[in-house]
């Protein structure tokens, strides 16, 4: 999911068009909407080109990632119908993921999940893990505009925002990252699990 240096982002003109916001090339427009036909903020496609920034996400690998609940590392299934789909956050003071619990990161698969705390200076502080029974679609991350007041064009406001899909003004958003719902989560002690599949060694 990482962004590469290559990968800039695409900025085409916004409009407002009925009770939202569009791209006024109606080509880039089809193109950049979810299905709940939300808009979504484009970038090029050039992985593997330049250098890597770690720091950034590439937007349409993050919704893919979510959308088919592949592993945010390989990008491999990671879907678990027996025993749940892995989630995998750095500890904060919420405590445990819990139920119902919204997030932006997608899942990871087990033997990536042992590669990540070992390598990932994020989760060598500390991590928590869940086994999640479903991942239901909630609404996304990003700007919102509203209409302009001297103008038609509409103006983004200042602070980002997050939006469930069944929000009237979710048409305004610009979005740059999906949220899903966690629910059934089960919390797991991830290092019994990595020692159940001999991924144990050199992972912590």
């Amino acid at each position: 999911m990482t962004s590469w240096s290559n990968e800039d982002e695409i900025h085409t003109p916004i409009i407002q068009r009925g009770n939202g916001i569009a791209y006024r090339d109606p080509v880039w427009d089809h193109h950049a909407r979810d299905g709940s036909l939300v808009l979504w903020r484009q970038q090029k496609l050039a992985q593997g080109k330049g250098k890597p920034v770690w720091m950034g996400i590439h937007f349409a690998r993050l919704r893919r990632a979510m959308d088919r609940l592949l592993c945010q590392v390989c990008a491999q299934p990671a879907e678990d119908t027996e025993r749940g789909t892995l989630f995998l956050t750095g500890n904060t003071p919420r405590g445990p993921i819990k139920d119902r619990e919204l997030t932006t990161h997608p899942p990871v698969c087990l033997p990536c999940a042992a590669e990540s705390v070992a390598k990932c200076p994020h989760l060598l502080r500390g991590f928590v893990a869940a086994r999640v029974a479903e991942v239901r679609p909630w609404g996304v991350g990003g700007t919102r505009y509203v209409p302009g007041l001297l103008s038609s064009r509409p103006m983004p406001l200042p602070e980002p925002e997050r939006m469930s899909y069944d929000d009237d003004r979710i048409g305004w958003m610009h979005a740059s990252h999906p949220f899903v719902e966690l629910l059934g989560c089960r919390p797991v002690d991830l290092t019994e699990e990595l020692l159940e599949a001999d991924l144990l060694q050199g992972a912590l």
